[in-house]
C-alpha cells in the first residue's frame, strides 16, 4: 500500500492524543499483526468506526487487499445472497452477468460490516455459516469458492443486550467478538477536541482553496466546552460549514454554527427551500446543495432512499446530486 493512503487510512489518520485513542491505537495494532482474527468494532454514532476499520487493515498484512465497506442495514432480506455471495447470469430476473458478491470483492482483503446489529435473523445465519466454511456459493451456481477475508463488523448497539432479547443470535456475537475494540465518545477525550478541529480545517482550507489560518481564541474555547451528541461526525461537519462561511484568515465563534438546520419528515420546507435558507448564509449554491446532501447522509447513516425523503427528492435526483459533488 502506499505510503500516502497509509496516512490517510491508517494509524495516522486516527487523530488524537488522549488516554483512550493511544489505547485504542496499541489495540489496533496488536490485531493487525494477525491475520485472520474477526474484530468486532463498538461504538456510538459519529465516532469513527469505519476510520478504525480501516487502520486495521492498513496496518496489517492484507493492506494490498481491498478493502470492502458494507452497511448491513441498507440491504433488504431478499437481497442478501446476492450481494454478499453474488450471482451468475440468468441467475433471476435481470442478472444479465455474472456478479461478484462482498466476499468475493473483498478476498485477500478486509470485509467491513457496518451496522452489524441491523442485520436479520435469517441472514445471521447465512454469515455465521459462511464465517465458518469460509467459503460462499453464488446465486444460481452449484460449485462453492473458497475466500480469503478478514471480517471486520461494527455496531452502535449493546449486541449482549441482544443476544439476550433474542434479537442477535448468540453463536454469532461469539464468533465476531473475538477481538473488540471499544471506540470512546468524544466526550471522554476532550483533549482531542481542538486536535480534530484543527486537522479537519487544515483538510478544507486544501479542499476550499481557502487562506483559513486556525480558530481564534474564542472558538477556540467554544469548541472545547462544546458538547458533541452527535460526536467525531458533529464536530467534523461544524468545521466544514464555519471553513465554507469564513471569507479567510481565522475561523472566530461567530463562525461555528453546531446544528446546521432542520430536516426531516413533518418538515415543510422542500430541497430548494433549504438550499435557499443556507444561501442567505453567503454560501454558493454549490456549497449549500453539498452541505445538504452530506449531512442528509450523516443523519440517515449513508441510507440513499431515507436521505432522499429527508430531502423531499427522488433517489435518482439524489444520486445525480451525489455524483456532481464526488459523494458517490
Amino acid at each position: 500500500m502506499a505510503v500516502q493512503e497509509r496516512e490517510k487510512s491508517g494509524l495516522n489518520a486516527i487523530i488524537g492524543e488522549s488516554e483512550a485513542v493511544v489505547k485504542m491505537k496499541a489495540q489496533i495494532q496488536q490485531v493487525a499483526a494477525t491475520d485472520d482474527t474477526t474484530v468486532l468494532i463498538v461504538g456510538e454514532t459519529g465516532t469513527g468506526k469505519e476510520l478504525v476499520a480501516r487502520a486495521v487493515h492498513c496496518e496489517s498484512d492484507r493492506a494490498g487487499g481491498p478493502f470492502v465497506a458494507v452497511n448491513c442495514s441498507a440491504i433488504p432480506g431478499n437481497l442478501f445472497e446476492s450481494a454478499f455471495f453474488g450471482h451468475k447470469k440468468g441467475a433471476f430476473t435481470d442478472a444479465n452477468t455474472d456478479q461478484k458478491g462482498y466476499f468475493e470483492q473483498a478476498d485477500g482483503g478486509t470485509l467491513f460490516l457496518d451496522e452489524i446489529g441491523d442485520m436479520s435473523l435469517e441472514m445471521q445465519v447465512r454469515l455465521l455459516r459462511t464465517l465458518e466454511e469460509r467459503c460462499i456459493r453464488p446465486v444460481g451456481s452449484g460449485d462453492e469458492i473458497a475466500v480469503d477475508v478478514r471480517v471486520v463488523a461494527a455496531t452502535n448497539r449493546a449486541l449482549a443486550a441482544a443476544v439476550r432479547e433474542g434479537t442477535f443470535r448468540e453463536d454469532l456475537y461469539y464468533r465476531l467478538n473475538v477481538f473488540a475494540i471499544q471506540v470512546p465518545p468524544l466526550r471522554e477525550r476532550v483533549g482531542d477536541v481542538l486536535f480534530l478541529a484543527r486537522h479537519f480545517l487544515s483538510d478544507y482550507a486544501r479542499d476550499l482553496q481557502k487562506p483559513l489560518m486556525g480558530f481564534s481564541r474564542a472558538a477556540e474555547a467554544l469548541l472545547q466546552k462544546q458538547v458533541f451528541p452527535g460526536n467525531v461526525r458533529m464536530l467534523k461537519n461544524a468545521v466544514e460549514r464555519a471553513a465554507i462561511l469564513c471569507g479567510g484568515g481565522e475561523i472566530d465563534a461567530d463562525d461555528l454554527s453546531f446544528e446546521l438546520f432542520e430536516i426531516g419528515p413533518g418538515g415543510d420546507r422542500g430541497f430548494e427551500q433549504m438550499v435557499q435558507r443556507l444561501s442567505g448564509d453567503q454560501m454558493s449554491l454549490s456549497a449549500c446543495e453539498r452541505t445538504l446532501l452530506r449531512e442528509a447522509l450523516r443523519r440517515t447513516e449513508g441510507n440513499q432512499v431515507q436521505a432522499a425523503a429527508l430531502l423531499d427528492i427522488s433517489r435518482m435526483v439524489l444520486r445525480s446530486k451525489m455524483k456532481r459533488y464526488g459523494l458517490l
